[in-house]
């Protein structure tokens, strides 16, 4: 479900079709994207997936298989911090 979210916003970003995008496409060499559409992508996954994305973790993303980690690292820490005050 992630990976499919994130190829969307990609796509959408980039003018990528989707069938396109795979785990291990490099954002940079694959679809020479640059760091303004990095950001331009980050902004997105972090409006739809309502978080913020710590700088430091931008700066770790080459492929779309980080993007995916980052969120579902992300969501699986807020679960845990929310189960936590039960």
């Amino acid at each position: 479900m992630t990976f499919d979210k994130v190829k969307e916003i990609i796509s959408n970003n980039l003018n990528i079709p989707i069938s396109k995008i795979k785990l291990k496409s490099r954002l940079l060499h694959d679809f020479n994207a640059d760091s303004l559409d990095l950001y331009q992508i980050v902004m997105n996954i972090e409006m739809d997936f309502d978080f913020e994305i710590d700088e430091k973790d931008i700066y770790k993303i080459k492929r779309v298989q980080d993007i995916v980690f980052i969120i579902d690292d992300k969501l699986s820490t807020d679960i845990d911090k929310k189960t936590e005050n039960f």
